[in-house]
C-alpha cells in the first residue's frame, strides 16, 4: 500500500508518460495556485474519489443503455472533456450524454418510467418551471426525470439524471441524459439547436480510457454550446460556499495548469492529438474516426495503449419527432 501511494504522488512531480492513457495525463493535475479563492476554489481539480465514482457512474449508465438497447452520444461537458482532455474537464464532476426521441422512450422504459409525467411533482423558479419525478432505484443507480419550461410554458430540456445509489439524492457526481428533439434537418438539446450533419453518423473519443459515442464534428458541435474557443465553458462555480458565483477563468491559465489535447482536423474524420503541458509536447496521436491509433510519436515503443473498450453505441439517424422549424437561438439555461 505505502508503495502505491508513493508511486501516485511521484506520478505527480515527474513526467512520467508512457502509454498517452488518460490516467497519464490526470496524473499531472494538479491544484493551481490561482484556483484559491476567498472562500473556496474556481477550477481546482475533482478529488480523485469523486473521479472515480464519476468514472463508475458513467459504466453503470452505458451498461443500463445497452440493455435498453438505447443509443446515445456524449455531449456538453462530457463532450468538451473528450475533445481536450480524453476525460472529464479537470474541474467538472458531472457527465452529460445526449439521446434521441426514440431511445429516451427506450430509457424511460427500462426504468419503468414511461408515465414519469403523471407522478411528477411542479417546480416553481424564477423566470421557469420544472415538473421532477424521483425514481426508484436501478441496481447501483438513483435517478429522477424532470422537464423544463420557461414562463409562457415553452419547452427548454427534458433529462434524466443519475447519481450512484450509494450516494446523497444531491450528489455533486452526476450525469444527465438529455432528450434531443429532432425535425429532420436539426437537432435540438436543452441549449442549442444543431445540424444532424455535426452529430451523425457518430465517432467515437476517448473518455476514461473508453472509446465512447460522439458527435461526428466535435469541435463545430462545442462551439455551438460554448461559442468560439468554448470561452463559455471556461466558467466555474466558486466551491466551498452555499452559493456559488461563477467566475470566468482566461484559456492561459487553464493551459498552463493542465495537460490540454491540442485537435488538427485532417482527412476523412482523422484527428492528430497533441498532448500539451507546460508548453512540453508530451505525445502525438494521430486517430481515425473510429479511435483507432494510425500513427504514434512520444511514447515508449510496445507500451501504447492500443486497444481500448468501445462503450456504448451512437444513433444512426434521427427520427422526426417534432416536425417544424426549430428556434435559431436557444438560451443557456444553465449559466
Amino acid at each position: 500500500m505505502r508503495l502505491a501511494v508513493a508511486w501516485l504522488l511521484a506520478s505527480k512531480t515527474c513526467l512520467a508518460v508512457q502509454t498517452g492513457s488518460f490516467l497519464e495525463l490526470q496524473s499531472l493535475w494538479t491544484k493551481p495556485a490561482w484556483s484559491q479563492q476567498d472562500g473556496g476554489t474556481v477550477c481546482a481539480p475533482v478529488g480523485l474519489a469523486d473521479l472515480l465514482r464519476l468514472q463508475a457512474l458513467v459504466g453503470e449508465v452505458a451498461q443500463l443503455l445497452r440493455l435498453a438497447k438505447a443509443r446515445w452520444l456524449l455531449s456538453h461537458g462530457s463532450l468538451l472533456g473528450a475533445w481536450l482532455h480524453h476525460g472529464p474537464v479537470p474541474w467538472d464532476e458531472e457527465a452529460d450524454i445526449l439521446l434521441f426521441a426514440e431511445d429516451f422512450q427506450r430509457l424511460l422504459a427500462v426504468l419503468g418510467a414511461e408515465d414519469w409525467l403523471a407522478q411528477s411533482r411542479r417546480v416553481s423558479t424564477p423566470g421557469s418551471s420544472f415538473q421532477i419525478y424521483e425514481g426508484t432505484p436501478v441496481g447501483a443507480l438513483r435517478y429522477d426525470v424532470h422537464e423544463h419550461r420557461d414562463q409562457v410554458g415553452l419547452w427548454l430540456a427534458t433529462a434524466v439524471t443519475f447519481r450512484l445509489h450509494s450516494g446523497a439524492r444531491d450528489d455533486p457526481v452526476q450525469l444527465d441524459a438529455f432528450l434531443a428533439k429532432a425535425n429532420g434537418s436539426h437537432a435540438w438539446t436543452d441549449s442549442a439547436v444543431l445540424p444532424l450533419p455535426l452529430l451523425l453518423p457518430p465517432r467515437r473519443l476517448r473518455f476514461f480510457d473508453w472509446l465512447l459515442p460522439a458527435p461526428q464534428a466535435p469541435r463545430r458541435v462545442l462551439e455551438l454550446w460554448y461559442g468560439p474557443k468554448f470561452a463559455a465553458r471556461r466558467k466555474c462555480a466558486l466551491r466551498g460556499r452555499s452559493s456559488s458565483p461563477v467566475a470566468e477563468v482566461p484559456a492561459s491559465l487553464v493551459a498552463a495548469s493542465y495537460p490540454l489535447i491540442h485537435n488538427e482536423e485532417l482527412d476523412d474524420g482523422k484527428v492528430r492529438c497533441r498532448a500539451r503541458w507546460n508548453r512540453t509536447t508530451l505525445w502525438t496521436l494521430d486517430l481515425d474516426a473510429e479511435g483507432h491509433i494510425l500513427r504514434a510519436e512520444g511514447l515508449r515503443s510496445g507500451e501504447v495503449v492500443a486497444r481500448l473498450w468501445r462503450l456504448g453505441r451512437g444513433p444512426l439517424q434521427a427520427p422526426v419527432d417534432t416536425p417544424g422549424a426549430f428556434p435559431e437561438e436557444v438560451p443557456n439555461m444553465w449559466d
